[in-house]
């Protein structure tokens, strides 16, 4: 820690002394240094010219300043030396004892205001020696100041550093972009693979090179934090990016951006979500010929009975044929929930045929008005297309059962898109709690693993309208 050194009588102080009347101050001067001469160097400034001229030069321990000089104030002189960077402490000499001068220049940083009509030289060198150690004091702690300043700037050094060192070796970027959408700061090497790297994203418009980010970056510039996910890459390395941007607090630019590589997390949910559908297909295909088939002989069996009562005219006639089409109607159910496990239609390339069947189970187990509305040519779709589209169109129909009370569903399914309408009390998406936001969620990731976008919305007439549109349409 600096510590202050106390003031010696043997130290020499240099004074400047701006005052249009040498003579009102020369005796006071010479009492001052009666005692011994050499402790004060005393220069004279009779004019404001030389007095600013001599406070720039430096070469003085305190300036005793006339208030009242003639051509200016020496508050004008005092205020042009302050800008022009004059530190050294200024005793302001008054004619009177004028109370609101000295409030006023002690707020503007005089050390003290003197009335020279009483001015003694006893009162003069107790100003004087008191205004040299408070320069001396300030001066060590200007200098703690700086010092201190300079430990900020390499303690800030430093963590931009370590924010590089860290940046560069996970798979995170961050920076910031203008309200244009520029970007002017980037640090982070993680994602150079997916070509996200400062060499190539500095100085240019991010949405331009990811226009997937282009709604997130306008809402961040608008105040709203939002997020997105982007992708890129070839069918056999397929990467993901999460990237947050959010409004900048401190204002130095308008958003602050941040990326991280979320690719093996997308692929582990993909090959859940694949495992899913094939725990699915499989539960469905044991009860279409497991227990289909087992319920189907049953019936063969009850309505042999039933023939055989009938034959014998059994009065349990009646009882067996019921029994016999109560089995039947359980094998109708069993089929309608084995379809809707494993959609058989979709492995033959008919996804319309899935979805039609589909409709007609609807209406048959839930009584409500159900319809499949294809336009255009029928579409061939990859497999696994068409079984992400199925599983879109049966959860937001079990959405629209479950929670719309809706009595009428449509399903049209067009080249580009495809939409499932109802007519119920309809719902606020961002108002679900995270359990019924799961089905939806599941929706939209169904719809990215296709390259496509999923959103649910009101009808103007009542309803909602869930839509998937292809990123590109299928032939």
């Amino acid at each position: 820690m600096a510590t202050i050194t106390k003031l010696s009588h043997t130290q020499i102080i240099r004074l400047l002394v701006v005052d249009e009347r040498p003579s009102d101050l020369a005796p006071i001067m010479d009492r001052l240094q009666e005692p011994d001469p050499e402790r004060y160097c005393i220069k004279w400034a009779s004019s404001f010219k030389d007095g600013l001229l001599s406070a720039r030069g430096g070469n003085h321990d305190v300036i005793l300043l006339e208030y009242a000089l003639s051509a200016r104030f020496g508050t004008d002189l005092f205020r042009i030396a302050r800008m022009s960077g004059t530190i050294r402490p200024i005793i302001l000499l008054t004619e009177e004892d004028e109370l609101d001068v000295t409030e006023a220049m002690a707020m503007a940083g005089v050390v003290d205001c003197l009335p020279k009509s009483t001015l003694d030289a006893v009162r003069l060198e107790h100003s004087v020696r008191s205004a040299v150690r408070h320069a001396r004091t300030l001066s060590v702690l200007w200098e703690s100041q700086k010092k201190l300043r300079c430990e900020v700037e390499v303690a800030r050094k430093r963590e931009g550093q370590l924010l590089a060192a860290i940046t560069d070796n996970l798979p995170v970027t961050v920076g910031r972009l203008d309200a244009a959408g520029r970007v002017v700061e980037i640090s982070g090497r993680g994602l150079a693979a997916q070509g996200i790297m400062p060499g190539r994203l500095m100085g240019r418009l991010f949405a331009e090179l990811y226009p997937a980010a282009a709604d997130t970056i306008a809402k961040a510039v608008g105040g709203t934090p939002a997020n997105c996910e982007i992708h890129g890459g070839s069918a056999d390395a397929e990467w993901h990016i999460e990237f947050f941007a959010f409004p900048d607090a401190s204002r130095t630019s308008a958003v602050v951006f941040f990326g991280r590589d979320v690719t093996n997390r997308k692929n582990l949910e993909r090959r859940l979500i694949d495992i899913s559908d094939a725990e699915q297909q499989r539960i469905g295909a044991d009860l279409h010929d497991g227990l289909g088939q087992h319920l189907t002989g049953t019936a063969c069996m009850a309505a042999a009975l039933g023939e055989k009562l009938r034959a014998e005219n059994s009065p349990h006639s009646a009882q067996a044929a019921t029994v016999a089409s109560l089995i039947n109607a359980a094998i109708d159910m069993t089929r309608g929930f084995a379809r809707g496990l494993c959609p058989v239609q979709i492995e033959v390339g008919s996804l319309c045929s899935a979805l039609e069947d589909f409709t007609f189970q609807v209406q048959r187990l839930h009584r409500v008005k159900c319809r499949f509305h294809p336009t255009g040519q029928p579409l061939r779709l990859p497999q696994h297309v068409a079984l992400h589209l199925y599983r879109i169109a049966q959860e937001a129909v079990n959405n629209a059962l479950r929670h719309s009370s809706a009595d009428k569903i449509v399903i049209t399914l067009d080249r580009a898109y495809l939409a499932i309408e109802d007519n119920g009390c309809g719902f606020d998406p961002a108002a679900l709690s995270d359990n019924r936001r799961l089905g939806l969620r599941l929706m939209e990731y169904r719809a990215a693993m296709i390259g496509g976008s999923f959103r649910i919305t009101r009808r103007p007439e009542g309803g909602m309208r869930a839509e998937c549109v292809f990123a590109q349409p299928f032939s």
